[in-house]
Order: C-alpha cells, then structure tokens, then sequence
C-alpha cells in the first residue's frame, strides 16, 4: 500500500531518525505489500551504512505505539539473550534506530507512522519458496536456532495486542516448541509517551 511522497516530505521523515553518519540517500526497497519500505545509505567514517525505513500500514496495524513498544521490549530481549550466549546482536535480532528526539517511531505530517532499523547485510529474503530443499533448510535454521526457546521466554504479559479481534491460539500446535517461562522484568528503554 505505497503511499506517494514528495522528496521533500520524504527528507523531513528521513531526516528525523538518527541514522548512522551522513545520509547519502534513500530509494524504495524490497516488494512487501503491507509496509512501504525504503533503504537508507549514510557513510560513516568512510565506510557504507544501511538501514530501513519504514512506514507502518495502519489498515493492518491499527496501534503503531503499542506494535513499536513491542518490538522494542522484546529486540531488547533478545539482544541480551543473544550477547549472553556469545551470538551477534547485529545479525540475530532486529535493531531499531531512534529517532532524534529518542523515540522509536515518527510520526509525519500526514500522521503516518514510521520506523527504521538497522540493514542487516549477506542476508537473504525470499517472497516465495519454489525449491522445497530451501523450504526445510528454512524450517531447520529457525527450529535449531535459541530464537523460538528465547522469545517463548519474553513476558508475554508486557505486550499489547494490536488487534483484539484476531483469532489467537492459545493451544500448543502437535510438535510444536514449547519452551519455559521468562522473569519479569522489563527490558525495553523509556522511548515512548
């Protein structure tokens, strides 16, 4: 749901996140159909950054706030988990960039909501799986990775639903992971309000 901005527009919503060194520029990305997304590059100290900008659908998302407080509790999270166990934060969980103003999302003159993280590179995405080796392999690196064992540990209690209509599930699935609980601290930084 692409949604038509000036450059104009689109440097003021750039502008107001601290992307990493000096903004060199920004074009669309990817072929999602729910979020309009745009690959940032900056240089810092000579070297090529990247992240993502993104716009938040509010058809489907219909509580920016919330959905950002979310996934910042629970990347927060994660990244403990992971620098705990000796992995890397920059490639197993998402990063969030703050705004300017120290918030997680912005929101622009038209009242359209935006985030960015940061580009995770010599990563692959795929809109559709035709070999069914890549299926499995797929399946298998998420199942054999902490990921499914550590967000089943998050304090579920601390989110919010953005859609309390939407069917949840709340039997486990025949074989599915089931993993212990978490504390209950919470984890994320004050960025909101």
């Amino acid at each position: 749901m692409m949604i038509t901005y000036t450059q104009e527009e689109l440097s003021s919503i750039v502008h107001a996140f601290a992307f990493p060194g000096t903004i060199t520029d920004w074009t669309p990305h990817g072929n999602g159909h729910i979020n309009d997304t745009f690959l940032v590059r900056s240089t810092e100290n000579g070297v090529l950054r990247k992240s993502i900008l993104q716009r938040m659908n509010r058809t489907v998302f219909h509580n920016p706030t919330e959905l950002m407080q979310n996934i910042a509790q629970v990347t927060s999270f994660l990244r403990k988990k992971i620098t705990a166990a000796g992995g890397d934060p920059f490639r197993e969980t998402l990063n969030l960039i703050p705004t300017t103003d120290d918030a997680w999302f912005f929101v622009d003159e038209r009242g359209e909501f935006w985030r960015a993280f940061l580009f995770i590179s010599n990563a692959s995405c795929y809109d559709a799986v035709t070999d069914p080796k890549l299926f499995y392999e797929t399946g298998n690196a998420f199942i054999s990775s902490p990921f499914p064992a550590d967000a089943l540990r998050f304090p579920a209690r601390l989110s919010f639903r953005d859609d309390p209509g939407f069917p949840q599930h709340t039997a486990p699935l025949p074989g599915a992971f089931t993993g212990g609980t978490g504390g209950s601290e919470r984890t994320a930084e004050k960025r909101f309000g």
